[in-house]
């Protein structure tokens, strides 16, 4: 993808050794984790958001898109997957807020501390890498709100951590903005997703959601990382982290407990779509997460009702 770089932004020289390095680092810290068991946050005794989902050092890269897939037969005949139709860049653009029709994400490009307000010396609420934990892509946050301070531009992203929906400022120098033009709702009651590009929607599956004791959260988030799944997994070809977590579950197979959208095969077909039986994450099947995964790009919004 081509990203649209904001007045101030800087590029190191090294960043491709570093990204490697942090990839291999990655893969050993995740292989290692993955036999911890997931801790529940209440008195639940389920032990994972999907128990069959592959454990982090199992997971590859992502590999480049491939030509749009035809989505389930529940998608309208109008639904583009071209990504590049889907998030269109522009040269010196200038983020805002999001709306039902547009919005706009952040990808880091250097390490950076976010702060609960807009300036330097506000306290620190976490430090943030330009490299994805799980499949060492780049890390994209959603644009919530921008904020001029004298001759600053600060940026209020959606954070990947807890509690749900936290939020916080970073300067608009550590980042690149693209403009994206796709949003994802997700109904709970209907099970159902649905894809907008523009505001309209162009797209829409039934989907299994959280079981009452593992439900998925309700909020806005943001989708974090696209990662391509193993041949033969059972939560099917892609899985989109997103940047929401478990209510219910502390943690999972060494991970922090991250809700996703994914695929369904093996023994997850055992759950029809429109049920209510995953431990927290939404699966679809395996032709529409294979769509979704060329239009929902790392920073699309995604709301979950």
């Amino acid at each position: 993808m081509v990203w649209s770089t904001l007045i101030g932004t800087t590029a190191t020289p090294s960043a491709d050794a570093a990204h490697s390095a942090h990839v291999a680092a990655a893969s050993s810290t995740h292989a290692a984790s993955s036999a911890h068991a997931a801790t529940p946050r209440a008195q639940v005794s389920a032990s994972a958001l999907d128990a069959t989902a592959a454990a982090p050092s199992a997971i590859t890269p992502a590999a480049a898109t491939p030509p749009p897939t035809t989505p389930a037969a529940t998608t309208p005949a109008t639904t583009s997957g071209d990504p590049t139709d889907s998030d269109s860049t522009d040269e010196g653009i200038v983020p805002t807020a999001a709306t039902r029709a547009v919005s706009y994400a952040a990808r880091l490009v250097v390490p950076v501390t976010v702060r609960a307000k807009p300036s330097r010396s506000a306290r620190r609420i976490t430090s943030l890498k330009p490299f994805g934990s799980w499949n060492g892509g780049p890390v994209v946050l959603q644009i919530a709100q921008v904020k001029m301070v004298g001759t600053v531009r600060w940026l209020r992203v959606r954070l990947p951590i807890r509690p749900n929906g936290a939020t916080g400022w970073l300067p608009q120098s550590a980042v690149e903005v693209r403009k994206l033009r796709y949003r994802v709702i997700i109904s709970r009651a209907a099970h159902s997703l649905t894809v907008l590009k523009d505001g309209k929607r162009v797209a829409s599956t039934k989907v299994v959601v959280g079981a009452p004791g593992t439900p998925t959260p309700r909020g806005s988030f943001a989708v974090l990382e696209v990662v391509r799944q193993p041949k033969g997994e059972d939560i099917g070809p892609w899985a989109l982290h997103l940047t929401a977590h478990s209510d219910v579950l502390e943690n999972f197979g060494g991970g922090p407990g991250r809700v996703a959208i994914h695929g369904r095969s093996g023994d997850l077909l055992k759950d029809p779509l429109g049920t209510s039986r995953s431990h927290g994450c939404i699966r679809a099947s395996n032709a529409f997460i294979t769509y979704l995964h060329t239009v929902a790009v790392e920073g699309t919004p995604v709301e979950i009702r």
